[in-house]
């Protein structure tokens, strides 16, 4: 163990593996699909709202989904309760853990409110929509506390992360375009379905783009750090930077927005976005430690087989929760229908 800026580091060490970017990923997915869907509801944004719906049900989905992978990786799941017991004002981990709890419980009674096309749901959609504003801004300032690591103290990180979260609920919602059968049964703006996306997912993909452009002339500014954080952009992390993040993850889907209008392109570059988003979060959060705090290796963490299997089964738990919410809040509503008639009879 070294000091580095005066703090206590264990210089060779990288406590964050793929499970927590698959959290960051999913939670920042749901955090976007909710601000998505409050849009439509309080600014009167109209060409949103068909979506509300739809993004409130995979909101809850990917947002359970995301700390299975998160208390997995612990190693002893029952350690979380650690931090509501133990709360810390001053630390982000502990502030996110109760915004985390409060979240999930508003959206799905957000969620149940457009679903009955209640007037209550304009006020629940500003209260979730800050709500999804703070958890989306925790996971970026999670990192940012870690003042040791470089890349993730940048004044930019927390931007980036609210950005790219928005970024992948935009692509969710485009990549399901062709799955959606609301939005079919909605006639002509069903039709219209891709047009909507499309231009928001454009200019978020922009800003994403601006963003990271940012960041990596920050990096070249601040000297050796900075030219070293590159060197790890571009030498073991440059098949997920440049290719899967840049490339495909941006570039690409916004050529093919700019060249194509249906709900084909809208759906394929969704789909690109996706990869993308995930793949920023992981070059992000595993970037920021394979650069040592002290010494010349890089480091390096193997990921175990358990690991694969537990993030292979949180994506599996959010895609079938994605499926089976939207019929469970049918089958309660109908309950509840049907209640009301026997006692209005």
């Amino acid at each position: 163990m070294v000091f580095v800026d005066g703090m206590a580091q264990m210089t060779h060490v990288m406590p964050f593996g793929i499970l927590v970017v698959l959290d960051f990923f999913l939670v920042a997915t749901s955090a976007g699909l909710v601000l998505l869907s409050a849009l439509g509801i309080p600014l009167g944004w109209g060409r949103l709202k068909p979506f509300s719906q739809r993004a409130a049900y995979l909101a809850l989905a990917t947002v359970i989904a995301g700390p299975v992978a998160l208390l997995a990786d612990l190693g002893h799941p029952l350690r979380f309760l650690n931090l509501f017991l133990h709360f810390n004002v001053r630390s982000a981990m502990s502030w996110g853990s109760y915004i985390l709890l409060v979240y999930i419980a508003v959206v799905a009674v957000y969620a149940w409110l457009l679903r009955q096309k209640s007037a209550q749901a304009r006020p629940w959609a500003v209260a979730v929509g800050f709500l999804a504003l703070a958890l989306i801004t925790y996971t970026g300032m999670l990192l940012a506390e870690a003042h040791t690591r470089f890349l993730w103290s940048t004044a930019l990180t927390p931007a980036l992360f609210i950005v790219s979260g928005v970024a992948s609920a935009l692509g969710l919602l485009a990549f399901g375009l062709r799955r959606t059968r609301t939005q079919r049964a909605a006639g002509s703006e069903g039709s219209q379905a891709g047009q909507v996306l499309r231009l928001p997912l454009l200019w978020v993909l922009a800003a994403e783009g601006v963003l990271t452009v940012l960041e990596l002339l920050s990096l070249m500014a601040d000297g050796a750090r900075g030219w070293g954080l590159l060197k790890v952009f571009f030498g073991p992390l440059q098949p997920t930077f440049l290719w899967l993040q840049l490339v495909i993850g941006l570039i690409l889907p916004m050529v093919v927005l700019l060249k194509g209008k249906g709900e084909a392109a809208v759906s394929l570059a969704g789909a690109g976005t996706i990869i993308g988003v995930f793949f920023l979060r992981y070059n992000w959060v595993i970037g920021g430690q394979i650069l040592p705090q002290s010494g010349n290796v890089y480091n390096y963490q193997e990921q175990s087989a358990y690991t694969w299997a537990v993030f292979v089964f949180a994506l599996a738990v959010a895609g079938v929760l994605a499926l089976l919410i939207p019929k469970l809040f049918e089958t309660v509503a109908a309950r509840v229908e049907t209640k009301e008639r026997g006692v209005s009879a």
